[in-house]
């Protein structure tokens, strides 16, 4: 009997069933016992060599797509390649909207001038202009020659001379005040009135220009200074006057000159200042009137 149609039992497997010839374990068949319980799995074996692939199935339909990833990090840009052939140049759009005009750019230099046109016949006349603002004086021309001397005309009468106008006058000996007018005396009266003596300290003048010439000098008992200062026109004239000073005591003075203007009859007084007192003094006051 073929061994798959004799029932065996198997030592091995400990099963009833056709034993295959490879088995080894083949034993006579017995009555079927009971079966025992089940043996604990064994070692799993390794792994067979794995077989030729099966034929490629049908392909199933597409699934649905799924959701869009995430974006991942933007790597680095790459070497900008070779720069391509140009294209052929495509036609011609149709022109758009004039554009708003840009600024006057700068004027560009002048260009060389033309050829001189023919003349064209000459117009009518038209009317005058309103007369221009006058322009300024032009330089003065060079000095022309000096033209022939004339006759010499005949001499005149002869002119008729004022009369001169002078005084003069003096201190001496006298004790001087701080702070007062010199009193003066007459010398030399002035014969047209125009230069006078009103009360011992005031020279009377006349409208005119005067030259007044005057020295003041005086013993101080100390040391000090004095201070010499003419008035006239209404007002005193500090930057007209002597000024002196001694470290003991001693004579001191000085002296000046000076031309004036009266436009009006004045009084001119000398005034002596002294932080020091006087012993004695002397002064000389000359006035001249000087022709226009």
């Amino acid at each position: 009997m073929p061994y798959s149609e004799k029932p065996e039992y198997c030592r091995k497997y400990r099963l009833v069933f056709p034993c295959p010839p490879c088995c080894g374990f083949v034993s006579a068949t017995g009555p079927t016992g009971p079966q025992g319980p089940a043996g604990d799995t064994g070692v799993t074996g390794p792994t067979g060599p794995q077989g030729p692939a099966g034929d490629t199935g049908v392909t199933g339909p597409t699934g649905p797509q799924g959701p869009a990833g995430d974006t991942g990090v933007t790597g680095p840009t790459g070497p900008q390649g070779p720069a391509g052939d140009t294209g052929a140049t495509g036609p011609t759009g149709p022109q758009g909207p004039a554009g708003d005009t840009g600024a006057t750019g700068p004027t560009g230099p002048q260009g060389p001038a033309g050829d001189t046109g023919a003349t064209g016949p000459t117009g009518p006349q038209g009317p005058a202009g309103n007369t221009g603002a006058t322009g300024p004086t032009g330089l003065q021309g060079p000095v022309g020659n000096t033209g022939a001397t004339g006759p010499t005309g005949a001499q005149g009468p002869g002119g008729v001379v004022p009369p001169s106008s002078f005084a003069s006058y003096f201190n001496y000996a006298m004790i001087f005040a701080d702070g007062a007018q010199i009193p003066l005396s007459v010398i030399t009266e002035d014969p047209t009135g125009q230069i006078a003596l009103a009360n011992g300290t005031q020279i009377t003048l006349k409208p005119g220009y005067y030259l007044v010439s005057y020295h003041v000098s005086v013993y101080l008992r100390s040391a000090g200074f004095m201070q010499v200062t003419p008035s006239y026109n209404g007002a005193p004239h500090l930057e007209l006057g002597i000024y002196s000073r001694t470290s003991e005591a001693s004579t001191v003075g000085g002296s000046n000159t000076i031309v004036i203007s009266v436009p009006s009859d004045t009084n001119f007084t000398l005034t002596y200042n002294s932080n020091a007192m006087s012993v004695e003094g002397a002064a000389t006051v000359s006035v001249v009137k000087l022709q226009a």
